[in-house]
């Protein structure tokens, strides 16, 4: 009997055991989670890459078909964007005028559906409003209906160009990622698809997004190797932007990233005018970019120069 029960011992797990494998468990867990966490960011930076390189050979696609103009990003006058128009080329049906290369009777219309490249999954996991975007386009690069160039001093809009006759189109950015829109439990996507008040406003004066001849004097040449900010001055009083050197500093630019869902924004705490580039992957360090040669490049959080984002304007 004695021995049958000194078998029965020895069969079991004694306290001291027992804990000695949950704490080897648990730090195996501690040692694979980060790990995990670190190759899901990874594989979901590389989507978004993938995404950008798929709206690249939709432009071509869209360029080759309107006379070698790519598709505007946004229409005021019809209320079209940058997703949309984009639909519009892939079910070969067209937006009302002034679209180039489109025929006198094309009829303004609302695609059926948005193309899931413009979604992209480093975002809140909810449900994405229709013909909602997560990516911006080049004013300058694509054109815009409804909006007051300085170039031109127009109020039709910035002229839509030919893809093509963009300079310096492997340093040029043409599309990037951009702040989301989150209200009410739904993804709202971006709430205009173009850079309305990125680096304080200097679309509309100073540069102008023009490269390598500002659109006025107020902005200097030299400024163009200065950091782009991300958006317009982060709190009153304040004035981040690459006119003034030395303002976007890295404590903004972090602030300006930051996460913020009090005010129903995923972009930073002074909402959408701060944040027209949203740097969203790899723990918000870094964004992509599609370039106007059509290749796709990642950069990192306070990287970004103002030259970057301008481009020759069209004779």
């Amino acid at each position: 009997m004695s021995r049958r029960l000194l078998r029965t011992r020895s069969a079991g797990f004694t306290l001291v055991e027992l804990l000695v494998v949950i704490g080897i468990i648990a730090l195996l867990i501690s040692v694979l989670l980060p790990a995990l966490n670190k190759a899901r960011q990874a594989a979901n930076n590389v989507t978004c890459q993938s995404n950008l390189r798929s709206i690249g050979q939709l432009i071509a696609i869209y360029a080759s078909q309107n006379k070698g103009y790519g598709p505007v990003t946004w229409d005021n006058t019809n209320f079209f964007t940058f997703a949309d128009t984009l639909t519009i080329m892939t079910n070969k049906k067209y937006a009302a005028n002034p679209f180039p290369g489109q025929p006198a009777t094309a009829a303004a219309f609302t695609p059926d559906v948005t193309l899931g490249v413009f979604r992209d999954v480093d975002v809140p996991d909810l449900p994405w409003f229709e013909h909602s975007t997560a990516y911006i386009g080049n004013i300058r690069v694509f054109g815009a209906y409804g909006i007051w160039d300085p170039l031109t001093s127009s109020t039709a809009g910035w002229r839509p160009r030919q893809y093509a006759g963009v300079k310096r189109s492997a340093e040029a950015m043409a599309v990037w990622d951009g702040a989301l829109n989150i209200g009410q439990g739904v993804n709202y996507g971006v709430r205009v698809t173009y850079p309305n008040g990125l680096d304080d406003y200097q679309m509309y004066g100073g540069h102008g997004l023009c490269y390598p001849n500002p659109v006025q004097t107020t902005w200097s040449p030299s400024n163009y190797a200065n950091p782009i900010a991300l958006g317009a001055s982060l709190y009153p009083g304040s004035n981040p932007s690459s006119r003034i050197p030395g303002s976007v500093t890295k404590a903004y630019l972090t602030a300006a990233n930051t996460d913020y869902y009090n005010n129903g924004a995923f972009s930073g705490p002074g909402g959408f005018d701060v944040n027209y580039m949203r740097f969203r992957h790899l723990n918000n360090k870094y964004a992509n970019f599609l370039f106007c040669d059509g290749h796709v490049e990642g950069r990192e959080l306070g990287t970004v120069l103002a030259k970057d984002v301008c481009v020759n304007p069209m004779k």
